[in-house]
């Protein structure tokens, strides 16, 4: 990965191929938080996974995604500006109101039905 170089605070400059239009996705998101509340922070993978989805747009086109795990939603935002449904899941009442929260202050950037939030505990067995 030699082409990959960071900026000053440590995080990951990576290269372009083409320029894309520039929208404001707004997150309600915490710095830090304890590990019970990890999912109102924003992941330095989720990050790095929507600059992915946002430079590779034709592949996911009317696509249906399920983010297992979506805290804030960033991804899984950036997703629904070109998938037909995106499935936003998590498991703490809390974040999971954030992530509605979140979900309706950006819906102006995705269709109507386009964001789905559902309650998903990955731990539970049945």
């Amino acid at each position: 990965l030699d082409h990959i170089s960071t900026d000053e605070d440590g995080d990951l400059i990576l290269p372009r191929k083409t320029a894309i239009r520039q929208e404001t996705l707004v997150l309600v998101h915490s710095l830090a938080t304890p590990l019970s509340a990890v999912g109102l922070q924003v992941w330095r993978g989720s990050l790095i996974l929507s600059d992915y989805l946002i430079h590779n747009q034709q592949i996911h086109k009317g696509a249906i995604g399920l983010e297992v795990g979506s805290g804030v939603g960033l991804a899984g935002f950036v997703l629904a500006r070109v998938a037909r449904c995106v499935y936003l899941t998590d498991f703490d009442e809390k974040i999971l109101a954030n992530l509605l929260r979140n979900a309706e202050t950006n819906s102006h950037l995705f269709q109507e039905g386009a964001v789905r939030v559902r309650r998903f505990d990955w731990l539970q067995k049945n």
